[in-house]
């Protein structure tokens, strides 16, 4: 097992014992050749060898707390994703005692999904820049206190202005916990401990249909954000002990507010208008104001970048081919994911007549199959590389987006389940390893900003994976015979032009898959591993 915080460089000549300040006592199979500070950091140099010498970085964690660590960001990972599953539980009593249609209630979670798929970039930059630990610490504080705010509103515009700072301190927590774990894990341990945080939101997102349905039972729905109160104060007490700042972060890394101001605007008007796209009725105008409203921010935005160089996005993560390309497939699964799980609920419940307590037992099922899942397929990515497990689990979203294509009303429900579960399963085995692929092609001093791009390429994916597959569906039974005319059409559907638009949104979501297929083959795993960390010397 690799040795912590011994990184293994070519022997320099230049560098003599000389030429370094003396020490106390070496280690008995190192000979010490003094401290010196490296990125800032301070290191001891050992040498063993003589084409060989070893640095070892003194405030890196030891071994021994990596799992702490894991628990930690893990316990971020549970309360973000908790809090989403759980608002769907909350919709039907916060609608009855707040006196709101669906249609506004269903702001409160709308609000905060796009709220953190528009800041992940800027507070990547500003992680890398105040260090990752006092970001993800301050993420979790305001998460808390917005959760209390949510636990005490007196209407529904209240509730929705405490969601959204709210996601501003879970866009805090989600962009932290992967960039954190690249930067304090070794990289030979990376693909499991990015499985575990996987892991960890898909438990909170199984048990937020439960705990929400017992706290609206047994108490009032307001209860469902007060728990992450205690949640929260935990989270804090463990990351105060347990986490240690990142070393190597660029504090002098500049922040463009003005250009992360006009691309989060671009960003928000685009998720809006396609959210909206699919609604019928009056919803024209306001497509045709969040159409205009991305038109000029989208040129602003352009025109700022080519007189001030924005510094929204590090470039040179951009450049990077096998960076983007991963990203790219992310993108593409997150979509996938978002319009499956929206549509297959409605399948299970509508067209193959599952009441809704089985229907919810079905999905709870699937997320805790993915919790055993997720570290599995880090653990393949560290032995066999992060490329092949994508790969592979990509096949296996394929193979049942086509099944799912082909269910009628008369499947069998043992296939409708394991296809399911099957699919909930590919989809953490591939995030684990495409997240340790991306973030393994930033610098140390960019992981922040790799994770932020990151999770605004996934939280984007989410938003339009729903309007991409409501879209698909909607066309698909206007082609079947359905009327054009403006009204809800819900209502209107037949069972066969219901199946229809269920087959083809299905199939688009394979299609999609096999587009992520194509270029996660040409994302590389690094050669020699990440670069940031370089290679461990054995013990």
């Amino acid at each position: 097992m690799p040795h912590p915080g011994l990184i293994l460089y070519n022997w320099m000549p230049k560098l003599s014992k000389s030429a370094l300040p003396t020490s106390i006592i070496c280690p008995r199979t190192f000979w010490h050749l003094g401290e010196i500070q490296i990125g800032g950091s301070k290191c001891t140099i050992l040498a063993k060898e003589r084409r060989t010498i070893a640095i070892k970085y003194l405030d890196q964690p030891a071994e021994a707390s990596y799992g702490l660590i894991i628990l930690t960001l893990s316990l971020g990972s549970i309360i973000t994703n908790l809090d989403l599953s759980i608002m769907y539980i909350a919709l039907s009593p916060i609608m009855e005692d707040l006196n709101v249609p669906l249609s506004v209630a269903t702001w409160a979670g709308t609000s905060y999904l796009m709220v953190t798929a528009c800041l992940f970039t800027v507070i990547g930059r500003i992680g890398d820049r105040q260090g990752l630990k006092k970001t993800f610490m301050r993420g979790m504080g305001l998460f808390t206190f917005a959760s209390l705010l949510c636990g005490i509103s007196w209407d529904i515009f209240s509730l929705i202005g405490a969601r959204m700072i709210q996601a501003i301190g879970g866009s805090m927590i989600a962009m932290a916990g992967p960039a954190l774990v690249a930067s304090l894990i070794p990289y030979s341990s990376q693909g499991r401990s990015q499985g575990y945080l996987t892991a960890a939101a898909a438990f909170g997102s199984a048990i937020g249909f439960g705990l929400g349905g017992m706290f609206i039972h047994s108490l009032t729905w307001r209860w469902v954000f007060l728990i992450n109160i205690l949640l929260g104060i935990s989270g804090l007490l463990l990351g105060k002990y347990v986490l240690t700042e990142p070393t190597t972060r660029s504090s002098d890394l500049p922040i463009d507010l003005r250009g992360s101001f006009l691309f989060s605007t671009f960003l928000l008007a685009v998720l809006a208008g396609f959210s909206l796209i699919p609604i019928q009725g009056r919803s024209v105008l306001y497509l045709q104001a969040s159409s205009l409203i991305a038109v000029v921010s989208g040129t602003l935005f352009l025109l700022h970048y080519r007189r001030n160089q924005s510094t929204v996005f590090d470039l040179s993560l951009i450049r990077n081919r096998d960076f983007s390309f991963a990203l790219i497939s992310s993108f593409l699964i997150y979509t996938v994911f978002a319009g499956n799980s929206f549509l297959f609920p409605l399948f299970l419940m509508l067209r193959r007549q599952i009441d809704p307590l089985n229907a919810g037992f079905i999905i709870m099922g699937s997320a805790l199959f993915s919790m055993v899942s997720a570290p599995l397929a880090g653990r393949l990515a560290d032995r066999y590389g992060c490329r092949p497990v994508c790969i592979a689990a990509i096949l296996v979203m394929i193979a049942t987006g086509l099944v799912f294509s082909l269910l009628s009303n008369t499947s069998d429900i043992l296939l409708i389940v394991v296809s399911f579960c099957l699919f909930r399963g590919a989809i953490v085995s591939f995030i684990a390893p495409n997240r340790k692929l991306i973030l393994s092609h930033c610098p140390m001093e960019s992981k922040g900003s790799g994770s932020g791009i990151l999770m605004t390429s996934n939280y984007s994916g989410l938003v339009l994976g729903v309007a991409f597959f409501e879209i698909i569906f909607i066309e698909a039974a206007i082609s079947g015979g359905l009327a054009r005319d403006g009204t809800p059409i819900v209502p209107r559907l037949t069972p066969a032009l219901s199946l229809l638009g269920y087959h083809a949104s299905f199939l688009f979501g394979a299609t999609a898959a096999v587009m992520a297929l194509i270029f996660s083959y040409f994302a590389r795993d690094p050669a020699t591993g990440d670069p940031a960390q370089q290679r461990t010397v054995p013990r």
